[in-house]
């Protein structure tokens, strides 16, 4: 589903998960649990509306090797590389990709709220800060999560995975994932920062406060996780 924005409609945020699993597996935290969240996100904010358009992406095949995000990165590039050998200054849907909001593993009752980012510091900075001023404590690293943000970032859009981790991790793609093991409060207490974060940086920010970047050492690490699971970069 997209909705366009009401005055930056050429600056395009994907919000997206993976909603497959792991054959003869339910899948609640991986990715049921990303998946509700994303529809919830997505009614909430065409009531509330937004400034830049937002894109919300349910990839699927995440669980075979990222496929469906691989395959949305590919084809961005693809159309860029067309577009800019007939016009090189020629502005391009991949230009337009601002940000990439992956939302992967949620739901645990007891765990950790993590958001792992690849882009610039001041895109780790902006949860920290919101983190410390909700009280919603998270973990933010900068790195690469195995996820369909990672695709997105491959061809230059920064991405940040909002995620849980918790003890039931080890449970994941197994049958022992299932609803049992969830929280509607854990749910609604990611979803309520992620709703606010969106809005305050994304959906009504004046201008776009996060640099399109992806630092030299994130794409070392991204090149590396390609390589390691001998796939090609998008």
């Amino acid at each position: 589903m997209e909705l366009p924005g009401s005055t930056r409609p050429d600056e395009v945020i994907v919000v997206g998960e993976h909603y497959d699993s792991v054959p003869g597996v339910r899948g609640a935290s991986d990715n049921a649990g990303g998946t509700v969240m994303t529809l919830e996100l997505a009614r909430v904010f065409k009531e509330k509306g937004s400034k830049r358009t937002l894109r919300f992406v349910a990839w699927g095949s995440e669980e075979m090797g990222l496929d469906g995000s691989n395959l949305y990165a590919k084809k961005l590039k693809e159309d860029d590389k067309t577009a800019k050998e007939k016009d090189e200054d020629a502005e391009t849907e991949l230009d337009r990709h601002r940000l990439c909001v992956n939302l992967d593993v949620h739901g645990a009752m007891i765990g950790t709220n993590a958001a792992m980012i690849l882009g610039t510091p001041m895109l780790s900075n902006s949860v920290k800060l919101l983190s410390r001023e909700t009280g919603t404590v998270f973990d933010v690293k900068e790195g690469v999560y195995s996820s369909d943000g990672t695709p997105l970032s491959a061809v230059g859009i920064p991405s940040v995975s909002f995620n849980r981790r918790s003890g039931i991790d080890i449970m994941m793609h197994s049958v022992e994932d299932t609803i049992e093991y969830l929280s509607p409060d854990a749910l609604e207490l990611q979803g309520i920062f992620i709703e606010g974060w969106m809005t305050r940086y994304v959906s009504e920010a004046a201008a776009f406060p996060f640099e399109r970047e992806i630092p030299e050492k994130l794409r070392d690490e991204i090149k590396k996780y390609y390589e390691d699971w001998n796939e090609k970069l998008p």
